[in-house]
């Protein structure tokens, strides 16, 4: 009844906010390092730039459509709507993009820095203004691409982390979800070091929030990966960290979680977008 009643205060809370702002979509096509084609939507708010501009990571075996769905955390549209770009994108393997399928590793973390350089090259984006969302298990192409960018000498401004699974155990759910595993066991770790965003979240240059609910969307019981992504963070030395409303570079001993559901979801990525977009 409560996931009911979420979702309709959701749709609700969707037709009050509706933004005025005019939003240009283009339909565009990526092309990543190893030449695959990457589809992608690009939404701008009209007027003059340079603006800020995000890219939304989506999660599990999920596309670009996933930010465009009813009962999704966020929207694209919404977020161009706070006055930045968004671009949405098929990682390879999934929609309309070409490639393997490969649950986060170096494939989707190479869309990632195609999206965010593809950006870079746009005259109206301010190129020192770009941020990352990571959704779910998206959280593995984001830090990924993160950290490879930092890598590069430009990284990106900050990252969102929406209740990502950080590591082997917490993508597969302790093995009772095999999917992202693609046959490789779980002490494979040249297959898993890859896709652990634990393991490259400290390297990334940029700010970190971690966005999580009590209970998990996907993992009810499981809250402890947040706080391994923030201890992980907090020792790389990142400009700053964060978990949820929580003050900045506070890694608090009893945390105050966010409310589950659609609504409250949605809510957090909103405010959270506000401060970081500005901040930028």
């Amino acid at each position: 009844m409560r996931r009911i009643v979420d979702r309709v205060g959701l749709n609700l809370s969707r037709r009050l906010r509706r933004s005025k702002v005019e939003l240009c979509v283009h339909e565009i096509e990526l092309r990543s390092s190893a030449g695959y084609r990457i589809a992608a939507t690009l939404f701008v708010p009209a007027g003059a730039g340079p603006i800020p501009a995000v890219v939304l990571c989506p999660g599990s075996d999920h596309h670009r459509q996933a930010f465009y769905g009813r009962g999704a955390p966020i929207r694209a549209s919404e977020v161009a709507s706070l006055g930045c770009a968004v671009l949405i994108f098929d990682p390879s393997g999934r929609g309309e993009s070409w490639g393997p399928e490969d649950f986060g590793g170096a494939e989707h973390q190479d869309n990632v820095v195609t999206a965010v350089r593809y950006l870079r090259s746009t005259s109206k984006i301010a190129v020192n203004g770009i941020g990352l969302v990571g959704i779910s298990l998206g959280v593995a192409c984001a830090v990924g691409g993160a950290r490879r960018l930092a890598e590069s000498g430009h990284p990106v401004d900050w990252l969102i982390d929406w209740e990502g699974p950080c590591d082997q155990r917490t993508i597969t759910a302790n093995q009772t979800m095999n999917a992202p595993a693609m046959g490789h066991k779980s002490d494979d770790t040249s297959y898993w070091s890859a896709r652990e965003a634990v393991r490259h979240v400290g390297h990334m240059r940029a700010g970190y929030l971690r966005l999580q609910a009590d209970p998990d969307h996907a993992q009810p019981g499981e809250l402890e990966h947040a706080m391994d992504m923030l201890r992980a963070a907090n020792a790389g030395g990142l400009p700053w960290i964060r978990l949820n409303a929580h003050p900045v570079g506070v890694l608090p001993h009893e945390p105050v979680w966010l409310r589950s559901g659609p609504l409250a979801a949605n809510r957090a990525l909103i405010r959270a977008l506000q401060s970081l977009i500005h901040r930028s």
